[in-house]
């Protein structure tokens, strides 16, 4: 079996941003809703990446605080470990790197369709759910000619999407969805209102509106109640060595 060091890693960083019109110099902020957020991005990053590259693929997020004028801003470094080296050699199962795995939840913008957009199957975990408003879903079906990806139907006009299967199955999930509402958590506290994402360049990538966020937020709490998920502890699987 392969050491822990031998497993090849992809990194990227990124930054988020909380910011309000009336935060002027105020650097602070409260405890009670940091820290939800932090654990929330570990949480939803966790779930993004088993959906994408399964369970064998470790995820590492690193987090370091920055004080910046008029916002509070946090530096994070996902780690994704993939666990078979061959499979990032030879593209088996499309396994996705640290990159595409924030593209793909709608953190980081992909290189072929702007906003959020993947283009291989229609809009990212966080587009579908600013999207979906909330609203009931009236048929989900897959089509073959699309690589098997999903076309979600709601009522009103503009009401189909095409996701990926494992976007789809993310927004089925409710442990990232809780997740999500608590990265956003800070929102609408303290004069906070606005949550921006930014590369490891330092350009904007996502900034998420006060609107925005109540749109994802109305899905993520419809999204839980579809899925009918006891709220049971989170366990972790890690790897130990038991010597004898």
């Amino acid at each position: 079996m392969a050491q822990v060091e031998d497993v090849p890693m992809s990194r990227q960083e990124f930054s988020v941003a909380y910011d309000g019109p009336t935060r002027a110099d105020d650097h602070s902020i409260d405890v009670r809703n940091l820290a939800p957020a932090l654990m929330a991005f570990g949480k939803l990053l966790r779930e993004a990446n088993t959906e994408f590259n399964g369970k064998k693929s470790t995820t590492k997020v690193l987090v370091v605080s920055d004080f910046e004028h008029k916002c509070f801003n946090i530096n994070f470094k996902l780690v994704v470990g993939l666990y078979e080296q061959a499979k990032l050699l030879l593209g088996i199962d499309q396994v996705k790197t640290a990159k595409e795995v924030l593209e793909c939840i709608g953190l980081l913008k992909g290189p072929l369709a702007g906003g959020g957009v993947v283009a291989a199957g229609g809009i990212s975990f966080i587009k579908y759910l600013q999207w979906r408003k909330g609203r009931d879903v009236i048929e989900e079906k897959t089509d073959t000619s699309r690589s098997g990806t999903v076309k979600v139907t709601i009522k009103g006009d503009g009401n189909s999407v095409y996701l990926t299967p494992e976007i789809y199955n993310l927004s089925k999930n409710a442990r990232a969805l809780r997740a999500t509402q608590d990265a956003f958590l800070p929102l609408g506290q303290d004069g906070f209102d606005t949550m921006r994402v930014s590369n490891e360049a330092g350009a904007i990538a996502e900034e998420f509106t006060p609107k925005e966020v109540t749109d994802i937020a109305a899905s993520c709490a419809k999204g839980i109640e579809e899925s009918k998920e006891v709220n049971e502890p989170e366990i972790e699987e890690i790897p130990a060595w038991l010597s004898v």
